[in-house]
């Protein structure tokens, strides 16, 4: 073996141990929140597995104000005696770049040479170069974590800071929202610490306080709808505007797949879920699930499994194992009397395969829009939720791009029927996807949606309905 594979095998193993450790970072962190009630908690959690972790000498977070539009210092370790800072600013008067793009594209950054620079916030800080990740609480769009490639310079003349100030008008609407993902800003700071450290070390960090954050979301959530149990109609109403939240918000488009769905629950919040975000780039999660019940206690299970589906699921674990890990979780730790059936795929767009397993979920159909025919996905095991050990194999697919539409549902929209106990069926699914596939996913969906309710008529429904259709 010569000296470059010597030095290759050793950086490869270095890498195995360091992804390793984060994994197990990971892992302890998780089991550590997993059943915290209240947000403080999991915040003091956050901040002691943030300092356990020794890569940097000092850690801030800034808390958003989305009233105000001031960021003000909540905590600061790392400082001496009398010199931990105090202040809060309007992150609009004086903008620096680097926060607006933390705060509004939820992009972590770092800042080098902020001394030379001027840098408003090293100045403020002490800190010549730091590490800027924002809390996001919730982030639909799921676009994966990256670091920002460029250091931005925050010195401006003053004309271009009239006109920064000026073209703010879309962000400062956007703190009008009540759900603003962002609630503040973490800085950390090493002070021998240069970019490519501080970048290397960021990665850690930044999934860590996502699941803070992630969780957070979860519990706010959680205490919303619980609090909807115990009010009237009008406030169960108000809880279906929460629950929205916990489907995305903006399914992926591009130009490996295209996605739509449609979803209504029976009572005010219901106990379907469906999502498709991305793993790594170019391979994404596609799943699908149908609680039993329906109502407030479906609904919790289900917002319970996505947070569970968000915090395990991994490039590198297949669905059976994604879907044995939930449940093992479920089963152990959700005491009430619901389970659910799910479909789990992951899409590997770059090497144009997909790998899937079916838990009690009602047949999947993967049609071929060239060839006009399709295949049934049966399921494979029992329900998530309700046994321990689930045993589930998993079933790969080998495609060809942009032949291929993906229909998912649940059993609301097959088993629904109309004033003649007639019910919608599969058989009629199955047909309304097949003239539909020269149309678009969104076209598709629509069509099934106008159908049903022509089926249905005044009669009422009985159980949630989703359909989901992914063409890839």
């Amino acid at each position: 073996m010569n000296t470059n594979d010597d030095d290759n095998l050793k950086n490869e193993i270095m890498n195995l141990r360091k992804q390793a450790a984060i994994n197990s970072q990971l892992g302890e962190f998780v089991l550590e929140i997993y059943n915290m009630k209240s947000v403080s908690n999991v915040f003091d959690a956050l901040i002691k597995r943030l300092y356990m972790l020794t890569f940097f000498d000092r850690i801030v977070f800034l808390t958003l104000n989305i009233d105000t539009a001031e960021l003000k210092i909540e905590f600061s370790r790392g400082f001496g005696h009398g010199d931990h800072p105090h202040f809060s600013f309007d992150i609009f008067e004086n903008p620096d770049a680097n926060i607006i793009s933390a705060i509004f594209d939820k992009k972590s950054t770092v800042v080098v040479n902020g001394f030379c620079d001027i840098n408003d916030l090293s100045l403020r800080l002490d800190m010549d170069n730091y590490l800027m990740v924002p809390m996001v609480l919730h982030n639909e769009e799921d676009d994966g974590e990256h670091l920002s490639e460029e250091t931005q310079e925050t010195s401006q003349n003053e004309n271009e800071s009239e006109r920064e100030k000026q073209s703010f008008v879309e962000e400062r609407n956007k703190l009008k929202n009540p759900y603003f993902p962002v609630s503040g800003i973490f800085v950390f700071s090493g002070d021998k610490m240069d970019e490519t450290e501080l970048k290397t070390n960021a990665t850690i960090l930044e999934k860590i306080i996502r699941l803070a954050g992630m969780t957070m979301n979860n519990i706010l959530v959680l205490e919303r709808l619980q609090l909807t149990c115990e009010k009237n109609e009008k406030e169960l109403k108000q809880a279906r505007g929460v629950q929205q939240k916990l489907l995305p918000e903006k399914l992926p488009c591009n130009d490996f797949l295209q996605s739509f769905a449609f979803y209504i629950p029976v009572e005010e919040v219901g106990g379907d879920y469906y999502d498709l975000f991305m793993l790594k780039d170019g391979v994404y999660a596609v799943f699908i699930a149908d609680v039993s019940g329906h109502g407030v206690s479906a609904a919790l299970v289900m917002s319970a499994a996505k947070i569970l589906l968000k915090t395990i699921a991994s490039a590198d674990l297949d669905p059976a194992q994604t879907l044995r890990k939930v449940n093992d979780t479920l089963v152990n730790n959700i005491s009430v009397n619901r389970f659910l059936t799910a479909f789990y795929a992951i899409i590997d767009t770059n090497q144009r395969k997909m790998t899937y397993t079916c838990a009690g979920h009602c047949p999947i159909l993967l049609f071929n829009k060239d060839k006009k025919d399709y295949q049934q996905f049966q399921s494979d095991g029992f329900f998530v939720g309700m046994f321990p050990e689930l045993d589930l194999p998993n079933h790969e697919f080998r495609y060809t791009k942009g032949e291929n539409r993906l229909i998912l549902y649940t059993d609301g929209v097959v088993d629904c029927q109309n004033r003649k106990k007639s019910q919608f069926g599969l058989i009629r699914l199955k047909s309304i996807i097949a003239k539909t596939l020269d149309e678009s996913a969104e076209h598709a969906v629509q069509t099934v949606e106008n159908e049903m309710k022509k089926f249905i008529g005044n009669y009422a429904i009985e159980d949630d309905q989703t359909i989901f259709i992914v063409d890839f």
